[in-house]
């Protein structure tokens, strides 16, 4: 498991602006990040990678919103990478699937950021009717400030979902 969170971790950043902070992943070479919708709240947004043991900061610009499914599409500014989170589009997940999600909640007594903290669980529903429009549910520990942060398949990697929502 710690093996796979360093691997994957670089592909998490802090989305962050005046009024709210949230998490995404990287998902193009050109700086694509996919997060939620509400997390872009306000009109400066900045993509906080960790890079070895600095955080790098790129203005981003909105690409794509969908507020009704809560996603939405950013592009960090000057970024470039050769490696991003590959999006499962071929299958579905499956009910007791091994996940991972990682993000960067805020720890609101002490007022830091749990920088690409990572939990572990699996998938409890792969396709539940929600809000008019499908989710998958998983029974993982998630914390605020995860929105938008990946859930990866721990079995082949992919990106097979983001937090929504903390229930």
């Amino acid at each position: 498991m710690e093996k796979f969170i360093q691997e994957y971790e670089k592909f998490v950043c802090i989305v962050k602006s005046e009024f709210s902070q949230g998490s995404g992943t990287l998902i193009s070479g050109d700086g694509l990040i996919l997060t939620c919708a509400h997390v872009l709240m306000g009109t400066k947004l900045e993509a906080i990678f960790k890079v070895d043991s600095t955080n790098k900061t790129y203005d981003t610009e909105i690409v794509f919103v969908d507020e009704k499914n809560d996603v939405a599409l950013i592009r960090a500014i000057n970024y470039n990478n050769t490696k991003w989170a590959n999006i499962r589009l071929l299958q579905p997940s499956v009910k007791g699937e091994r996940i991972v999600a990682i993000g960067n909640p805020t720890i609101a007594d002490i007022k830091t950021t749990n920088v690409s903290g990572a939990s572990s669980g699996i998938v409890s529903n792969p396709k539940i009717e929600s809000r008019g429009s499908e989710r998958m549910v998983a029974d993982i520990t998630i914390a605020s400030g995860s929105s938008g942060g990946p859930i990866f398949s721990l079995k082949t990697g992919e990106l097979i979902g983001i937090v929504t929502a903390v229930g």
